[in-house]
């Protein structure tokens, strides 16, 4: 390999604000800023992975991830029921992803034992969704408690190229499906004067 030394900078804050809008009512907003310098894998791979019969490709030229999140939510506590809603967007800049290298009529670039090659690129991404939390928890039930969440979360390659590609590169990788989890508690005290909660 040849030598190579590079140094990333880059600059990562946040800042946000509640506003309690009522005695019961809250306003969130918060705006974050962060930076992720490239890998080795992704500088400097330059061969085959005997293990996955892939070709990786990597690339010096790289630049650090910038990524820009916004979030709103709002709360709410009322005597009988509470919940969370907050919603957030993130965009990316020089986002890092591998991509299959094809010939000129599409097809998939191979070594004469059959590795495909896979080479990172830079480019936009975009991540938004959701977070829900709601839950029931009436005085006339001391210490029961019925909460519920759900987190939703959906990606995107934002190169012109993946344009509407779907599964073939547009959506990015790893993204959690969508996710509800639903508890039910109880809390109790026992003669002893213990706190015991059940779930």
């Amino acid at each position: 390999f040849d030598a190579y030394s590079k140094v990333f900078q880059g600059l990562s804050a946040s800042a946000g604000a509640t506003f309690q809008a009522s005695e019961h009512i809250s306003l969130k907003a918060n705006v974050g800023r962060a930076y992720r310098a490239p890998n080795i894998t992704e500088i400097a791979s330059n061969g085959l992975d005997p293990g996955a019969h892939i070709i990786y490709l990597g690339n010096r030229n790289f630049e650090p991830e910038f990524s820009l999140q916004e979030d709103i939510g709002i709360s709410a506590r009322y005597e009988n029921f509470s919940g969370d809603l907050s919603i957030f967007n993130n965009n990316i800049q020089n986002y890092i992803y591998q991509s299959l290298e094809v010939d000129a009529t599409g097809n998939p670039v191979v070594d004469p034992q059959g590795n495909r090659t896979y080479k990172y690129q830079q480019g936009k991404a975009q991540l938004y969704g959701a977070e829900i939390w709601f839950a029931l928890h009436p005085q006339e039930l001391d210490g029961l408690q019925f909460s519920n969440s759900l987190a939703l979360v959906y990606g995107f390659n934002r190169n012109d190229e993946l344009k509407d590609e779907g599964i073939n590169g547009a959506y990015l990788p790893l993204i959690p499906p969508a996710t509800l989890v639903s508890s039910l508690s109880k809390r109790t005290v026992i003669n002893s004067g213990r706190l015991v909660s059940i779930t």
